[in-house]
């Protein structure tokens, strides 16, 4: 690699970071019905929180992402998985994860994992895909920001339409994100 190439990708990495660091302390201001909203980033492309703690609320959750059309749920979440309950109360959602936990000190290899749970799924036009960890607020919206850079989006465009379609993301992991789409891009490390 090029100084001029390592100089440009600083720069850019730089700038990741600035716009993520904008977005610090939006989620302190959202409501539970905030999160809980199914935010439409592209189409075919949501986030949302996570189904919730009671099997009351969870079923009232599931109903909204049946009627939102969601074909393919992706969960984002070590600490917990609905895989069963979704499979016994909405059997037409079919439940892909690539878990972690939102520790702040996310590794980029992470990322290969949601792209692998990802896979062609974008490029059908029979899928709508959600993607959620606990809240939508850091993991969720940082893995819709690795899949839009997967698609050839800029990293300020792909910051942009998450922000504006999710006013509590945060996109914590934005600056993982791209480290993992720059060491791809260089040495095809991700999936």
């Amino acid at each position: 690699m090029h100084q001029s190439d390592t100089t440009a990708h600083t720069a850019r990495l730089e700038a990741v970071i600035d716009a993520q660091a904008a977005l610090d302390g939006r989620c302190l201001s959202a409501t539970s019905a905030d999160l809980d909203r199914l935010d439409e980033v592209i189409p075919g492309l949501l986030i949302s929180a996570d189904l919730g703690i009671t099997d009351e609320e969870r079923a009232e959750r599931l109903r909204a992402w049946v009627a939102a059309g969601v074909t393919h749920y992706l969960d984002l979440r070590a600490e917990a998985d609905d895989t069963v309950f979704i499979a016994q109360h909405a059997p037409g959602i079919e439940v892909r994860r690539a878990p972690t936990h939102d520790d702040r000190t996310q590794k980029t290899t992470w990322f290969d994992e949601v792209l692998v749970a990802v896979g062609d799924l974008l490029d059908r036009s029979d899928v709508t895909l959600l993607v959620t960890c606990a809240a939508g607020v850091a993991r969720a919206p940082s893995a819709v920001f690795r899949i839009l850079l997967s698609r050839g989006w800029g990293e300020q465009e792909a910051i942009a339409a998450i922000a504006a379609a999710r006013p509590a993301a945060e996109i914590t992991y934005a600056p993982d994100a791209f480290v993992h789409a720059v060491l791809d891009e260089l040495w095809g490390t991700a999936a």
